[in-house]
């Protein structure tokens, strides 16, 4: 397969997202194979974001350092108002956060300089009306064959220019945390 390198995002085939290639993000366009910029902070409404980027958690220290972010994040979204889900993969994160456009533009920037994570793209971001995960702080799932697959393919579904793949990346994000939860808080 030819090279596609969109706005600093080489990807070269759908194998190499499994292996780890790192998206770097590009300009502000949303058109397919670019990296969105986050919303503008000065605008205050409720947005929906999603993103995926490289876990640099090392292999031991996996079990340890998901339940820190889990803590942390479910604590932080109740005080903050924000809600959403995490799929880890193993090596990567899909994390869909919605608030109030200028706490989830902040928190994404604190995502963008925690180590855990490399090459964070967002590929999904829009204005919403209303919450799709209202009942969660942060809904999570942990790896899975099926979810890493999924990943992948949303991801170089997006990175080439081929919305199915990145659709269903965003309906398995969305219906995996559609019911509301049960009584498990971190």
């Amino acid at each position: 397969m030819d090279d596609h390198s969109f706005a600093g995002c080489p990807i070269t085939s759908a194998d190499q997202i499994t292996r780890g290639i790192p998206w770097l993000r590009g300009g502000t366009s949303r058109s397919p194979g670019r990296c969105a910029a986050p919303d503008d902070p000065a605008r205050g409404g409720l947005i929906n974001l999603t993103y995926v980027s490289e876990s640099r958690i090392a292999a031991d220290d996996v079990a340890a350092e998901i339940g820190s972010i889990l803590a942390a994040a479910g604590e932080r979204n109740r005080r903050d108002q924000v809600t959403g889900a995490l799929l880890f993969t193993g090596t990567h994160f899909v994390q869909t956060l919605e608030g109030p456009a200028p706490v989830v533009a902040a928190l994404l920037a604190g995502i963008e300089r925690d180590p855990r994570h490399a090459g964070l793209c967002v590929i999904d971001r829009r204005a919403v009306a209303a919450r799709g995960f209202s009942h969660w702080s942060l809904a999570y799932v942990g790896p899975s064959l099926f979810v890493a697959r999924t990943v992948a393919r949303g991801v170089a579904g997006f990175h080439l220019g081929l919305p199915g793949d990145v659709t269903r990346l965003l309906t398995l994000m969305r219906e995996f945390a559609a019911a509301p939860p049960l009584s498990w808080e971190p």
